[in-house]
């Protein structure tokens, strides 16, 4: 059933942005370098509060495409889509988006 889905999605042309709005509902967090986690709402709170709630790294990128940012977003191909970088170059912003089971712990409060 997999390989039917990935032969599906090559004969398509799906983007890897398009592969990550497809998945299934997950809780991602905001991945540090050193695999800590932090909910995004968090921080959000202390960091992009004049952006609307945000639960996956594609509405971070829609919301910063929607006020006419340039962004890149990159599954990281190691991850199988669990981790997802996110570039905002123009706002010079790197952040690592990840599926909660890919974080070594979870902090409530962002730095």
């Amino acid at each position: 059933m997999k390989r039917s889905i990935a032969i599906a999605l090559a004969a398509l042309s799906i983007s890897a942005a398009e592969c990550v709005r497809a998945q299934p509902q997950t809780a991602w967090v905001l991945m540090s370098r050193e695999g800590e986690c932090a909910e995004i709402a968090e921080a959000q709170r202390r960091r992009f509060s004049e952006l609307p709630p945000i639960a996956s790294p594609e509405q971070f990128a829609d919301e910063w495409r929607r006020r006419g940012v340039g962004v890149t977003v990159t599954p990281l191909s190691s991850t199988r889509g669990e981790v997802v970088m996110v570039e905002v170059p123009a706002a010079q912003l790197t952040l690592m988006f990840a599926q909660r089971s890919r974080c070594t712990s979870v902090n409530r409060r962002a730095r």
